[in-house]
């Protein structure tokens, strides 16, 4: 079990017991497979760099088996994998010492099963979302140029802090000390463009309105894209801790 904790460490590969006995089978006549040698200094599909191998669990990996793993310190990340799988009510939530063997280890080997199959396949997802991710940049991108965000002149008085927005003006008034002028290039700073009090009569107003709905919109839109890629990612990385925490227990449970 430690050989295979150093190559699942290493290798971020989700795994678990002993290797499986060859096969007995017919003979048979194939054509010849060769194994083609990479090395780190080429491309490597990152498809094939995240792919999940699993090996289930021995008897006696699991026989002496006493863990409750949703009342531990991983709780959280048990219950993202298991929030995420549409079939989570059939795994177990425990092993204890008086569970049958033949349901210790069918239950150890569907939580590795499951948890490499929800890896893999959120794997695929994140490579549509990513895509889908760089289509609304390039289409934010897009209306940025050809909005006429520049047009639209700020006036204020004073720089605000760091990350503040803006009071401005349409029109300069030196007078009143709307004289420094600062003009808007992107969505993702638009947001600092707000306007002083009564701006909402100056021809100007209905332009800024709809660049700023347009603005938000987007942001909504690659906000949401996001959420959902950054969950994808903290649920692939919660069913590898799971499987390295269950493998962990049964190495606690084989040393004693």
């Amino acid at each position: 079990m430690k050989k295979t904790n150093l190559l699942l460490l290493s290798l971020l590969l989700i795994s678990c017991g002993r290797v499986a006995q060859e096969p007995v089978v017919r003979n048979f006549t194939f054509e010849e497979q060769t194994v083609i040698p990479f090395s780190t200094n080429q491309n490597v599909d990152k498809m094939v760099r995240a792919a999940t191998i699993v090996v289930v669990p021995e008897r006696e990996d699991v026989q002496d088996l006493d863990f409750r793993p949703l009342d531990g310190a991983t709780s959280l990340e048990w219950q993202d994998l298991y929030t995420n799988l549409s079939y989570s009510e059939f795994l177990p939530k425990e092993f204890t010492l008086d569970m049958p063997i033949e349901e210790k280890i069918l239950g150890a080997s569907e939580i590795v099963m499951a948890a490499g199959s929800i890896r893999d396949q959120y794997l695929r997802r994140l490579s549509e979302l990513e895509v889908e991710f760089s289509l609304k940049q390039d289409e934010a991108r897009d209306y940025e140029d050809n909005a006429g965000l520049t047009d639209l002149p700020c006036y204020y008085k004073s720089r605000p802090r760091r990350g503040s927005p803006y009071i401005c003006r349409f029109e300069k008034s030196r007078s009143e000390g709307y004289s420094r002028s600062k003009r808007f290039y992107s969505c993702e700073n638009w947001s600092l463009f707000t306007l002083e009090e009564e701006q909402e009569n100056h021809t100007s107003y209905s332009k800024y309105a709809e660049i700023t709905s347009k603005c938000e919109s987007f942001k909504a839109e690659m906000d949401k894209v996001n959420t959902l890629i950054q969950a994808r990612k903290m649920t692939r990385l919660s069913a590898e801790n799971v499987v390295l925490d269950l493998l962990l227990e049964t190495e606690k449970v084989g040393d004693l």
